[in-house]
């Protein structure tokens, strides 16, 4: 692992951080699995305050984390670009970054069939315009994104906001990555923006995971709008609206764009509804305790939750706060909980 970390750290003093967002700078980070946590010069025990792959606060500065179950599977080249990806969230931290989705809110994004056709479409322009030389015809392309967006808003309202602000908090920071990625390995750069562009543009579950995808078209609008000269730069400290509205405000709608029915879509979103519920029904196949109470969400995995109805499946784990006692419960998954009606972070019951 030392190696590892020794290999990353001179990657990254490699790379101007400034070129990728002006103001942002290195990050120290640390590399953990189960047996330890390495750090830039020591080596401690686990602790579960290290969970994921993200940016936390470790004694007073933040720092970038990430998994390793093994250190000779990774690819040192890409590992690097996802710590930039995760220094960034530190970051956005530092400079108070205001913008983050609510999560909890957005597992209550419409499964509405007639929005996720549009987004389909919406993803392939989005791969159009990455694919686009003439830097005029990459704005039509842009330009006909943001039309059809318009549209989706018309169809779902202001929820759709979730999917501006996780395209903001992640597609900036998954963006800054790829940007990285691309000072460090050209051909790993082309092959990370072709397999991003066919996220989004071939039919898969992933179009109805709101936030997963908003990492990927997030980096792709912005690669093809600083590729069209569409400046998007800010100081996250003081901006409260999102990077899509920005650039957007510099591209001119065209609502003469023809629009295909994607009866696949569809398909797919119905058979989607069909498995959430199966994992529902298969989580209570089996003898349940049910614990009843009143708690706070305080913590979560954003990546690894569903909801149906008034209960969330959270795969990974969850972090409750026991409102009468103030004390913590920390419940590894899977685990249901339900929500108090109207109320998207009280809990009161759960099921393990």
């Amino acid at each position: 692992m030392r190696k590892l970390y020794t290999q990353l750290s001179n990657l990254l003093s490699s790379v101007n951080f400034n070129e990728l967002w002006e103001g942002f700078h290195f990050y120290d980070f640390a590399l953990y699995n189960d047996k330890g946590i390495y750090l830039k010069d020591s080596v401690i025990p686990y602790d579960n305050h290290f969970m994921g792959n993200t940016a936390i606060n470790y004694e007073g500065q933040y720092i970038a984390i990430w998994k390793v179950e093994n250190p000779d599977n990774e690819d040192v080249e890409v590992l690097a670009a996802d710590l930039v990806h995760e220094m960034f969230h530190a970051y956005q931290y530092e400079m108070k970054e205001s913008r983050f989705p609510q999560d909890l809110r957005m597992l209550d994004y419409p499964l509405n069939i007639e929005n996720f056709k549009l987004k389909y479409f919406e993803n392939k322009l989005l791969r159009e315009a990455y694919l686009e030389k003439d830097v005029e015809k990459k704005k039509r392309f842009l330009g006909q994104f943001v039309t059809i967006r318009a549209r989706r808003k018309e169809i779902i309202g202001d929820i759709i906001e979730c999917e501006y602000l996780s395209e903001t908090s992640e597609g900036i920071a998954e963006y800054v990555g790829t940007m990285a990625l691309k000072q460090i390995s050209i051909d790993k750069y082309n092959a990370r923006m072709e397999k991003y562009i066919n996220y989004l543009s071939t039919p898969n579950e992933l179009l109805f995971d709101t936030r997963r995808i908003s990492y990927f078209s997030g980096a792709v609008f912005l690669v093809a709008s600083l590729e069209a000269g569409i400046p998007f730069f800010h100081e996250i400290s003081s901006c409260n609206i999102s990077v899509f509205e920005i650039i957007s405000s510099y591209l001119k709608t065209d609502d003469t764009v023809e629009i295909e029915d994607y009866k696949v879509i569809e398909e797919m979103a119905i058979q989607y509804a069909k498995k959430i519920k199966t994992r529902f029904d298969d989580f209570f196949k089996e003898n349940r305790e049910y614990v009843h109470g009143e708690f706070q969400i305080i913590g979560y995995d954003p990546m690894n939750m569903i909801k149906l109805d008034n209960k969330i499946l959270c795969s990974h784990f969850i972090l409750l706060k026991d409102i009468k006692t103030n004390n913590p419960v920390f419940l590894n998954g899977p685990i249901v909980v339900e929500i108090e009606p109207q109320v998207i972070n009280i809990v009161k019951a759960y099921f393990r």
